[in-house]
């Protein structure tokens, strides 16, 4: 299956019933944000930066998000 990082954010907060490009670290955000980045290193062709430019987060941000989704 091959999906757009732009369907999967739709679909992320659908579920999660807000905006995860919010700028706050609160628990609920930050879990939507990590479930919305691992989706998308799944099932999309994306880089880093573009997953992360999305949400208006960076690249690293991204990556710590995906490795500690996998754990």
């Amino acid at each position: 299956m091959n999906m757009k990082i732009n369907e999967i954010r739709e679909i992320v907060e659908l579920y999660f019933n807000m905006d995860i490009s919010i700028k706050s670290r609160e628990r609920h955000l930050v879990d939507a944000r990590k479930i919305y980045f691992g989706l998308c290193s799944e099932f999309c062709q994306v880089t880093l930066t573009k997953m992360g430019t999305s949400v208006a987060r960076d690249h690293s941000t991204v990556l710590y998000n995906i490795k500690s989704c996998k754990d």
